[in-house]
C-alpha cells in the first residue's frame, strides 16, 4: 500500500531572516490582541451579528500573507481577519466595520460576514461555504489574461473542502495552469463536526494529486513554515507552474463563535490547546533565537494594546447608518 505523505510535496526550509521574523511575530500578535478585544465587545453587544475569531489560526493567516507579494489578492474565510490585520488593514475601520459603523470598510453592511478591503487586496468574505473557490479561478483567469504576474490565495475551511466548489475549481485552476494557491486552513472542526468523520483521507492536501498539483500538508501553527511553503507555491504559480493545495493544520479555540461552549469537543482537546497555541509557539522561537527578548515583547504588547484601545474608542464614536441611506442603496435597484 501507498504510503500517502509520500505523495505530498515538502517546501524548502528558507533560513530564518531575523528582521521578517520580529515582523512576523509582531503580527501574529497582532492578531491575537485584535481578536480577544473583539470577543469582549461581541459580549458587551458592541459588535453587531455575527463574529467568527481566528484564534488559533494566527499563524497561518499571518504567514500566508507574508508569503505573497503586495499585489496578489486574498480570498479570507469567514474566520479571517487575520488576513486584514496581516495585510495592514486599518484597525479603526475593522472596528467600525464590526460594529456596523457608517465609517467601517463597507460603511457598516457587511460585518463579519461579508467584508472586503480591496484597497489591501483582500477580496469580500463569504457567508456561503465554499463559494470563494470559483471565485478565485475567476481572478486566476484575469491575472492569466492580464499577464499582470499576480497570484490569487484562496483561503477556505476543511468543511469548504467537502463541497462540489471544491473539486470543480482545483480541476479547473489545474486545466488551465491558473495561478492560484488554494489554501486549505484546517481547524478540525466545521462548526460542530469533526474532520475526521467527514474526510476519509487523512488530509486534504494529498486530494491534490487527482488533480496534477503539488499537495503540502504543513503545521499551521508553525508561522515560519507556513510562509515558506505559501511563498513556494506562490513562486511556482507566478512562474506559469499553475496551482498548488496547502492544508495548514491548526486547533480552533473554544466553539465555532463567541456563544458556542463546544459541548461536542473532547475535553483533553479542550485542555491541551495550549500547546498549538501560535502566539505561545512564535514567542518561544523568537526567544530561543534571541530575536527578541521577554522585554521586547511585553513592550510589543502594550504597543499593539494602546493602538486596539484607539481603535476601539475610535469605533465606538462613529455613527450608526441612516435608514434613509440603506433605502436610498436598494429603492428601485431590484
Amino acid at each position: 500500500m501507498v504510503n500517502a505523505k509520500e505523495l505530498l510535496t515538502v517546501a524548502k526550509s528558507l533560513p530564518v531572516d531575523p528582521e521578517l521574523f520580529r515582523g512576523l511575530f509582531r503580527q501574529i500578535l497582532e492578531v491575537r490582541l485584535f481578536e480577544e478585544e473583539t470577543i469582549q465587545l461581541f459580549h458587551s453587544a458592541k459588535i453587531i451579528g455575527y463574529l467568527h475569531p481566528s484564534i488559533g489560526n494566527e499563524a497561518a493567516e499571518v504567514g500566508a500573507t507574508a508569503g505573497l507579494a503586495k499585489a496578489d489578492i486574498i480570498f479570507p474565510t469567514h474566520r479571517g481577519h487575520g488576513f486584514f490585520v496581516a495585510r495592514g488593514a486599518s484597525f479603526e475601520k475593522l472596528m467600525a466595520e464590526l460594529m456596523g459603523k457608517e465609517a467601517g470598510y463597507c460603511k457598516g453592511r457587511s460585518g463579519d460576514l461579508h467584508m472586503v478591503a480591496p484597497e489591501v487586496g483582500i477580496m469580500q468574505v463569504q457567508g456561503i461555504l465554499g463559494s470563494q473557490l470559483p471565485q478565485a479561478v475567476g481572478t486566476g483567469v484575469a491575472h492569466q489574461c492580464q499577464k499582470n504576474g499576480r497570484v490569487t490565495l484562496c483561503a477556505f475551511g476543511d468543511g469548504a473542502a467537502g463541497n462540489g466548489t471544491f473539486h470543480e475549481s482545483l480541476n479547473l485552476a489545474s486545466i488551465w495552469k491558473l495561478p492560484v494557491v488554494f489554501f486549505c486552513v484546517n481547524n478540525g472542526w466545521a462548526a460542530s463536526f469533526p474532520f475526521t468523520k467527514s474526510t476519509s483521507a487523512a488530509t486534504n492536501a494529498i486530494r491534490a494529486v487527482g488533480y496534477s498539483m503539488p499537495g503540502y500538508d504543513v503545521d499551521g501553527t508553525d508561522v515560519w513554515q507556513v510562509y515558506c511553503t505559501v511563498k513556494e507555491a506562490a513562486e511556482r504559480a507566478r512562474a506559469g507552474g499553475g496551482p498548488s493545495l496547502i492544508q495548514a493544520n491548526t486547533v480552533r479555540w473554544r466553539g465555532h463563535d463567541p456563544s458556542d461552549t463546544a459541548p461536542y469537543r473532547p475535553k483533553e482537546e479542550l485542555e491541551t490547546w495550549d500547546l498549538h497555541d501560535p502566539v505561545r509557539i512564535a514567542r518561544k522561537q523568537a526567544l530561543d533565537r534571541k530575536l527578541l527578548s521577554e522585554a521586547d515583547i511585553e513592550k510589543l504588547k502594550g504597543e499593539i494594546g494602546k493602538k486596539i484601545a484607539q481603535a476601539v474608542e475610535w469605533g465606538l464614536a462613529q455613527a450608526l447608518p441612516a435608514r434613509a441611506d440603506y433605502l436610498a442603496e436598494v429603492s428601485g435597484k431590484f
